[in-house]
């Protein structure tokens, strides 16, 4: 992170590269930014990036609400961000944790960029997270080794072609796992 660079050579920007997906270079979806533009650009950088990710971490779940009701949908962050303040209901902690990391106000530039890279990143991912959300439905809890083994399920029965689903279904191999890739919740529901 510095400042004076970023897109278009102005202001500042820290990319999120995530270990297993595409690289914007390979033409894949182009990773999320978080954006620290309008943030003041007064003290550590790396603190201001850290802080901005603690933030989206409190964000993400009203993001993802957000995001499966639609609501919001082509809403500025910063509206999104006052809504939340204003009316936190089940959020309570988060905004109150968000309040206290802000030094009193929950709302700004640092959630409101918090917020966009939070619904960034569960756009880019959102097959991955109905997966789980599938699978937690069925057991109530998932782990770290299942939620690998979830994930690399669904990569490998996603990247097979059309042809090489039928085969791989017909002889046994993934079974109904390659019959539902194309449901994300249904396909976290069936490996469980």
């Amino acid at each position: 992170w510095e400042p004076g660079t970023g897109a278009g050579g102005e202001g500042s920007e820290a990319r999120a590269a995530s270990s297993d997906g595409p690289a914007a270079s390979s033409g894949g979806p182009t990773p999320p930014v978080l954006d620290l533009r309008a943030v003041s650009h007064e003290g550590d950088p790396a603190a201001q990036v850290l802080l901005a990710a603690r933030l989206a971490y409190l964000l993400g779940g009203r993001a993802a609400e957000d995001r499966l009701y639609g609501c919001g949908a082509g809403e500025a962050a910063s509206r999104r961000v006052a809504e939340l303040a204003a009316s936190p209901g089940r959020a309570s902690g988060d905004v109150r944790q968000i309040r206290r990391l802000l030094g009193g106000s929950a709302e700004g530039p640092h959630a409101t960029a918090a917020y966009a890279y939070a619904s960034d990143v569960l756009s880019l991912r959102w097959p991955q997270v109905q997966a789980l959300a599938g699978a937690l439905l069925v057991l109530g809890t998932v782990d770290g080794s299942q939620a690998a083994e979830l994930l690399s399920k669904q990569r490998a029965c996603g990247a097979a072609g059309e042809v090489e689903a039928r085969e791989a279904a017909l002889a046994g191999e993934s079974g109904p796992l390659v019959w539902v890739r194309g449901w994300p919740l249904l396909f976290g529901c069936v490996w469980a």
